[in-house]
C-alpha cells in the first residue's frame, strides 16, 4: 500500500504495511517530515512504504536526500512497482521460514532428516510417512479402528481393494484396512511408560521374551531404513542382538511399505530365506484351496516357487499371502478370514498360479485323480456300508432279547464266500491276483532308476578289477614264488 506524506500534519500520516498478515504503523521523525514539505508538490514526494518499518524509513530518507541535492534529477518519477516488488520479496524472506527438506524421502519412504526426531518419539512409528495424501477408509474395508489411531499406525499409506498387479504398489498396500493386520500393527507399536513395556495381548500370545524381541526387532528394522538383511535371521539387527527369531515371526516384523520398491532379487531373498513357499502351501491346505491352484500344488516337494514371468509381482503376492496366514496363525484366527481378505488372497494365488513353473509329472498325476467333490460324494456310501457291516443284527445289544439258538447255528454253519470259491476250484491254489499296470510316467521313472543302479554297479566292478590288476602287477614275483612252492609241495606229497 502506498500513501502521500504531507508536512501539514503535525504527527505525520501513518503508512500501513502488509507484512506477515499484520498491519504495522510506521512513525516518521520531524526532520523527515520537514524535508518532505518542500517536495510535496513534486512527484518525488510520493513513495511506497513496504517491507519492514526500518527499510521503508531508510528508503524515504534516501529519496528525500536525492530530491534536495540532485537539481533536475529531483523531479525524477519514483516507480512504485519496482520498489514494491523488491520490498515484498525482502519481507517474505524475513518473515517466512521455508523447510527445504520437506517432502524429500529416500527410497524406503522415509524422511532423510528424521534420525534426531526418532530418538525422542518412543511411542510413535519410526517410519516416516511416504505419501503426501492421507489415507481414508473406504466402503470395502473391514477395519473397525478409529480414524485417528488408524492414521497413526498406517500413516499416509492407502488401502488397496482390488489387486491388479501386486498387493504392494506405490503408496497403496493391500494390508491397510484389514482387521488382522491392524491388530498386529497395534501390538507391535504399543509401548508404555518404559521402553521394555509391551502390549499384554502380544505377550499372552507368544510369551514375554518373544513379544519383547518382536517389538524391538520391528522398531530396529524401521530405524535401519532397509527392507531385509540376511543377518536378521540370527537376531542381529543394527546394534542389537535379540537371539534366534522364528522365520515366520521375523516376516511379520518387516515393514510393508518397503515391499513396493524392493528389487526382484531382494524380494526373492525374503521369500526363500523366510520360508514363504512353505507357509503359502500350508495356507492353501488349511483353507482347502489346493485344487483351485494345481500349478502351485505341483511344486510342494520343491524348496521354493520358480516363476517364469512377472517375478517381482509374484514374489510380492507370495509374501502377502504368507504374511496374512502367519498373522492369522499368531492371532489364532485362521478360520476367521473376512470376505475381502479372502478375495485378495485368491487374487494373489491366481496370479502366482499363472506364472509359476509347475512340476509336469506331479501335475499329470493330479489331473488323473478324481476331483474332491467326487471323492466326497463317494465317501458317504463307503461309510454307510461300513456302518451296516458293524451294525448288530436284530435282537442284539442291550435291551433286546437274544436270538434263538437255531438261528445262530444256521448262521455259523453257512460257509463263507472264500470257502465256496475254494470248493468250486477243487481246493487247489487260489487264483492269482492281477498285477496293477503302472502308468507310462511311473514306468519310465522306474526304468531310469534301474538303469542308474546298474550303471553304478558296473562302475564299482570296474574299480575292483582295476584294483586287483594293480595288485597282480605289483606282487608278480611273490605270486610266482608261492605258485612254485605249492607245486613242489604237491610233487613231494605225491612222490
Amino acid at each position: 500500500m502506498s500513501s502521500l506524506v504531507s508536512g501539514d500534519s503535525s504527527v505525520g500520516d501513518e503508512s500501513i504495511e502488509e507484512s506477515g498478515g499484520e498491519l504495522n504503523p510506521i512513525e516518521i521523525d520531524d526532520s523527515t517530515s520537514s524535508n518532505s514539505e518542500s517536495e510535496s508538490d513534486s512527484p518525488s514526494g510520493a513513495f511506497v512504504l513496504s517491507g519492514t518499518n526500518q527499510n521503508a524509513k531508510n528508503e524515504y530518507e534516501t529519496k528525500a536526500a536525492k530530491g534536495n541535492h540532485s537539481g533536475e534529477d529531483g523531479d525524477e518519477e519514483y516507480v512504485e512497482g519496482e520498489d514494491e516488488e523488491e520490498s515484498n520479496s525482502n519481507s517474505e524472506s524475513e518473515s517466512v521460514d521455508v523447510d527445504e527438506t520437506e517432502g524429500n524421502y529416500n527410497m524406503d519412504g522415509e524422511d532423510d532428516n528424521d534420525d534426531e526426531k526418532d530418538d525422542d518419539e518412543t511411542n510413535s512409528d519410526p517410519i516416516r510417512k511416504a505419501s503426501p495424501k492421507a489415507s481414508a477408509k473406504t466402503s470395502g474395508e473391514t477395519s473397525t479402528m478409529p480414524e485417528k489411531v488408524r492414521k497413526h499406525i498406517w500413516g499416509d499409506i492407502e488401502s488397496m481393494l482390488e489387486i491388479k498387479k501386486s498387493p504392494y504398489e506405490g503408496y497403496e498396500c493391500a494390508e491397510v484396512g484389514e482387521d488382522c493386520f491392524e491388530e498386529l500393527r497395534t501390538m507391535l507399536h504399543y509401548t508404555g511408560k518404559r521402553n521394555d513395556e509391551i502390549n499384554p495381548k502380544l505377550a499372552a500370545l507368544v510369551g514375554d521374551k518373544l513379544a519383547l524381541d518382536l517389538y524391538k526387532a520391528h522398531y530396529e528394522i524401521g530405524k535401519s531404513g532397509i527392507l531385509y538383511s540376511a543377518n536378521w535371521r540370527e537376531g542381529k539387527i543394527r546394534d542389537g542382538d535379540f537371539g534366534l527369531i522364528p522365520k515366520g515371526s521375523l516376516l511379520l516384523c518387516l515393514h510393508e511399505h518397503r515391499f513396493a520398491r524392493g528389487s526382484e532379487s531382494l524380494l526373492q531373498a525374503v521369500a526363500r530365506n523366510l520360508e514363504c513357499t512353505r507357509i503359502v502351501l500350508e495356507a492353501m491346505d488349511t483353507w482347502h484351496l489346493t485344487e483351485d491352484f494345481p500349478n502351485l500344488l505341483s511344486t510342494k516337494d520343491e524348496d521354493s516357487f520358480v516363476f517364469a514371468t512377472q517375478k517381482s509381482s509374484c514374489y510380492k503376492c507370495e509374501i502377502f499371502v504368507a504374511r496374512a496366514f502367519q498373522t492369522l496363525l499368531l492371532l489364532n484366527k485362521t478360520h476367521e478370514v473376512s470376505s475381502v481378505l479372502t478375495k485378495k488372497i485368491k487374487e494373489c494365488l491366481a496370479l502366482m498360479n499363472k506364472h509359476v513353473r509347475p512340476n509336469q509329472t506331479a501335475l499329470a498325476r493330479m489331473r488323473d485323480k478324481p476331483p474332491r467333490s467326487t471323492r466326497r460324494a463317494r465317501a458317504p456310501a463307503r461309510v454307510d456300508r461300513a456302518r451296516k457291516s458293524r451294525t448288530p443284527d436284530e435282537g442284539e445289544g442291550p435291551g433286546h432279547p437274544s436270538p434263538p439258538a437255531a438261528a445262530q447255528e444256521k448262521k455259523t454253519k453257512r460257509p463263507s464266500r472264500r470257502r465256496r470259491a475254494k470248493a468250486e476250484t477243487g481246493g487247489g491254489n487260489p487264483p492269482k491276483r492281477r498285477r496293477k499296470v503302472q502308468d507310462s510316467g511311473e514306468r519310465m521313472e522306474s526304468l531310469l532308476m534301474l538303469f542308474d543302479n546298474m550303471q553304478s554297479q558296473i562302475k564299482r566292478i570296474c574299480q575292483m578289477m582295476t584294483f586287483y590288476g594293480t595288485q597282480l602287477r605289483d606282487h608278480r614275483d611273490i605270486l610266482r614264488d608261492e605258485i612254485m612252492e605249492s607245486l613242489l609241495e604237491g610233487e613231494k606229497s605225491s612222490g
